[in-house]
């Protein structure tokens, strides 16, 4: 796989959760409980303000966690494995797993990290 098709696939996959995020009022989302997992990706245990997006494949979930950037990678390695696709995207790390059917982003801040999955089937 070319390194212009993977960042082609990479600006896909980040445009598609940022339209899931653009559109969270209108959909059907739950901010006041996590699940333990998402389409069988985990969850961190102090996984918070959990959103997820779409009923049906597609589809994604955010969620916030006072864990660094570092923190969550490591537990994301630790359950699934190393990645077959990382590298860091304007600051986030971008996680693909199952040949880019689901990807993990984790975009640091002041506070913790958000996490952003999204599952394409």
């Amino acid at each position: 796989m070319s390194i212009i098709h993977t960042a082609t696939q990479t600006n896909i996959a980040l445009g598609i959760v940022l339209s899931f995020l653009a559109f969270s009022a209108k959909a059907d989302s739950n901010t006041l409980h996590c699940p333990t997992e998402f389409y069988q990706l985990p969850l961190i245990s102090s996984a918070s303000y959990c959103q997820s997006f779409a009923q049906e494949l597609p589809a994604s979930l955010s969620y916030f966690t006072a864990s660094s950037q570092d923190e969550v990678k490591n537990f994301y390695i630790n359950a699934l494995g190393q990645a077959e696709q990382e590298f860091i995207e304007k600051g986030r790390l971008v996680m693909l797993y199952k040949q880019g059917m689901q990807t993990i982003i984790v975009s640091p801040d002041k506070q913790g990290s958000q996490i952003d999955m999204l599952v394409k089937q």
